[in-house]
């Protein structure tokens, strides 16, 4: 079965590695477009990879979908690097409300951003 994503993935070059236990794994090599004017990476590809992921997961265990109501990032380094990869998983459901974490990863394993989520899930199951 083909993996379904949207235009805004396939822009930003992202890739979905395999999942490790219950985690979403998302990479993307840093192109031009993702830096600022002066060369470091734009603070947007930090908040839409972690809210991409963590809505993946959510997504993924809650077998629906998840609508982003509040999404917090942190970005403590946002010097250009080679790729990031962002790693994201849930920490609380109900039937209505999903709350996850990610975090950004550089290419040497240090914290590049981090981010808290929460979701209103809706449920694809009938």
């Amino acid at each position: 079965m083909e993996q379904q994503h949207s235009l805004l993935f396939d822009h930003l070059s992202f890739q979905r590695q395999q999942d490790e236990n219950g985690t979403v794994v998302l990479h993307t090599n840093v192109k031009s477009e993702h830096l600022q004017d002066e060369g470091t990476v734009n603070s947007g590809l930090f908040s839409i990879m972690l809210d991409t992921a963590i809505g993946t997961v959510i997504a993924k265990t809650l077998d629906g979908f998840g609508v982003t109501i509040q999404l917090s990032v942190n970005i403590f380094d946002n010097t250009k690097k080679d790729y990031f990869v962002c790693k994201a998983s849930v920490k609380h459901d109900n039937a209505n409300i999903a709350y996850g974490e990610g975090t950004v990863f550089d290419p040497e394993g240090n914290i590049a951003a981090n981010g808290q989520a929460s979701f209103k899930v809706i449920s694809l199951k009938k």
